[in-house]
């Protein structure tokens, strides 16, 4: 890769008339728009190519340094696994502020690409000063392709940051990072047809509560997706294998395959979470998946003491929850949506989420939330969910600030009359 400096005072669009940097998405981990802990998707490699930039505002001299010198090392093995050509490199010089408006300004651009930017300036949001740059990269560009890389002195994973590397990372660990944000990059591009799908193929439906090889490979999938999109703790996602938690043995379990003859392939899952008691079904045969991943066993005994995870993440929720534990509603929380990139713009996450929505409905979920990133509410506007407005905060589990949505009380009557 040529890290030659270019200067950041040029006009973004002028910036980036240099050799464009394509990509598929990262082998074994593609996937389709969706939701973030709403809804995610994910599979198998993808062949779509995308331009994508990448941009450094790092501070320290020898880091900057190093930095671009392993990226240079990790080219090869970059685009071995995404396919990619990596550009020149683009310097951003400055402070948090001058690093914010030079990003604006890029984004201004009609025509500007995903970005990725590689900065020792992104910290913790919490913090009053030092988090400004990512505060205000999420307030302002949570809709647009924007991927972060924070270099900081732990690899502890923080709020709205979606890599975290060492100031002498290694080129292995930088080629990890910048794979798996390539992947969530496409993730969140539109989704585009990778192939005509017969319907007749494709077949919605709950997966089978004896079945521990349908579970074993539904939580796999969900574990690739949320390695990808940045949601689980370092531990987790090199120890661990099944994306899993209490909120599990709650919850409807629906699945997506494409039928070939005698042989059902997975090629999605949705869940919706229920504030019921916990299936005591589910719980023996979860405990059998996690026996040998000490990980996901010990999120299995995490319990959500609210109920939904959604309860533990807005603080405004409190009068919501006590109208529900006084009027004793059952409700749900929509969740962990997720198709295989070959599938991509074939309809199937719409077909996912109705039949997650008329299976909750049909059991008596009276009310149903979800969480998801503000770049996808036109993906549950559709299905009936609107925004619950002042209700944004960081999502418990996956640290990334999300909304929140309520399906629509007009909808579940009428979800509820047609199932009649």
């Amino acid at each position: 890769m040529n890290t030659q400096v270019l200067n950041a005072q040029m006009l973004p669009g002028e910036a980036f008339n240099n050799p464009e940097l394509t990509l598929s998405a990262a082998a074994n981990f593609t996937s389709e728009r969706a939701s973030g802990t709403g809804t995610t998707v994910v599979a198998k490699q993808s062949s779509s190519a995308k331009a994508v930039t990448i941009a450094l505002a790092i501070s320290q001299g020898t880091t900057r340094q190093h930095i671009a010198q392993m990226l240079d090392e990790s080219d090869a093995d970059i685009r071995a696994k995404t396919s990619a050509e990596l550009p020149s490199v683009v310097d951003v010089d400055g402070d948090q502020a001058k690093v914010l408006d030079w990003v604006q300004g890029y984004f201004s651009e009609p025509t500007s690409r995903p970005l990725i930017l590689i900065s020792d300036l992104l910290k913790e949001p919490a913090d009053p000063i030092d988090g400004f740059l990512t505060r205000e990269c999420q307030k302002r560009f949570a809709e647009h392709a924007l991927g972060t890389i924070a270099i900081l002195q732990s690899r502890e994973r923080l709020t709205d940051i979606d890599r975290t590397i060492l100031p002498d990372v290694t080129r292995d660990d930088l080629a990890h990072a910048m794979v798996m944000l390539l992947g969530r990059l496409d993730y969140l591009g539109a989704p585009v047809p990778r192939q005509a799908v017969d319907p007749q193929s494709i077949v919605i439906r709950p997966l089978r509560s004896d079945n521990e090889a349908e579970f074993r490979s539904y939580f796999q999938l969900r574990h690739r997706v949320y390695s990808q999109m940045g949601y689980l703790d370092d531990f987790t996602e090199r120890f661990s294998k099944l994306e899993m938690n209490e909120a599990d043995v709650h919850s409807i379990h629906l699945a997506a395959y494409c039928r070939s003859g005698c042989r059902e392939s997975l090629i999605g899952s949705a869940r919706v979470v229920t504030n019921s008691e916990a299936d005591p079904v589910l719980v023996d045969l979860f405990e059998i998946i996690a026996d040998r991943d000490p990980v996901a066993r010990q999120r299995l005994r995490e319990a959500y003491q609210l109920g939904l995870p959604v309860f533990h993440t807005y603080r405004e929720m409190t009068p919501i929850i006590g109208e529900i534990f006084r009027k004793g509603q059952k409700c749900g929380e929509l969740s962990r949506v997720i198709v295989d990139p070959a599938f991509r713009g074939s309809g199937i996450s719409n077909l996912l989420v109705s039949e997650a929505l008329e299976r909750a409905i049909g059991r008596g979920v009276a009310r149903i939330f979800l969480e998801c990133l503000k770049i996808h509410e036109p993906l549950y506007e559709k299905h009936g969910f609107r925004r619950m407005s002042g209700f944004e905060a960081s999502v418990i589990d996956v640290k990334r600030t999300m909304i929140a949505m309520e399906l629509q009380a007009d909808v579940i009557t009428r979800i509820a009359e047609k199932l009649e």
